[in-house]
């Protein structure tokens, strides 16, 4: 054989052997630190995620998930450095926008989040989750037309996403559309009817509309639900009161579940 061959076969053999070494060292320490992630020690895990990129550099898994381990130790600068270098290695994976999404939103950066949840849904248009963490970002960054838009896109795609009825909900009742948000709190009661949340907030709005028996009602509920809920037991004393009936055993009750002000209310009305 020629030596110049034979010479190239066994450099490129070499060449060959050397990556796929490479290849299987950077996966087998990503793998030992995904064990240690899935078992929640977060520091162990990060410790083989940095070895993974030492090893190679370019290896965006390893990123993400050190991006990950980093958040859940809540050191969301590094996370956010991480996410952002797996982005740039692998710019198609619309989660690692989403990731970086939702650290923007912790760190209270509203503008950045609602880019990169925009990044992420031009990548996978149907993610619910998207559109519903976008309408979040959006309603603190006090643009509340966006809000209901990315919210009603989380409910069309997901009619049972009882979290995006009840943002909608409480967006509706600040902007006093308070009919708007009792049917919010109807369809949340259609998919759960044994949600505490919705019953009490509804009886809330349904007091305003100075409906005090059905108000009653719906903090009956919540009570029934929830034993221990002092602001339920307050309301419906207070709306009992309203129409002339004996609300100061409940107020008395809230008061001793730790509800503070219900004690204006006893001295005042139940003497």
């Amino acid at each position: 054989m020629n030596l110049i061959i034979m010479l190239r076969k066994i450099i490129l053999f070499v060449l060959v052997f050397l990556l796929y070494n490479n290849v299987s060292a950077q996966e087998n320490e990503y793998n030992l630190g995904l064990k240690l992630y899935n078992q929640k020690d977060f520091v162990g895990a990060i410790t083989y995620f940095d070895q993974a990129v030492k090893i190679d550099s370019t290896f965006s898994k390893a990123y993400e998930i050190r991006a990950a381990a980093k958040q859940q130790q809540k050191k969301y600068k590094e996370a956010f450095a991480d996410y952002s270098k797996a982005i740039y290695l692998n710019p198609e994976n619309p989660r690692n926008y989403s990731q970086r999404a939702n650290i923007s939103y912790i760190l209270e950066r509203y503008k950045e989040s609602i880019a990169d949840y925009s990044a992420s849904l031009k990548i996978d248009k149907n993610n619910e989750n998207d559109y519903f963490n976008r309408g979040l970002a959006y309603f603190f960054y006090n643009d509340y037309k966006n809000s209901f838009n990315d919210l009603d896109k989380a409910i069309a795609i997901n009619p049972k996403y009882i979290e995006a009825y009840l943002i909608r909900a409480n967006l509706k009742n600040n902007l006093k559309d308070r009919s708007g948000a009792i049917l919010d709190y109807n369809s949340v009661l259609k998919i759960d009817a044994n949600h505490s949340f919705a019953y009490f907030h509804r009886g809330l709005i349904k007091a305003l509309q100075q409906d005090y028996q059905n108000a009653i009602i719906d903090f009956t509920k919540t009570i029934a639900l929830d034993a221990n809920n002092g602001k339920a037991y307050y309301n419906r004393g207070l709306a009992k009161i309203k129409i002339k009936q004996d609300g100061c055993p409940d107020v008395k009750k809230a008061v001793q579940l730790g509800y503070k002000d219900g004690l204006t209310l006893l001295k005042q009305y139940c003497k």
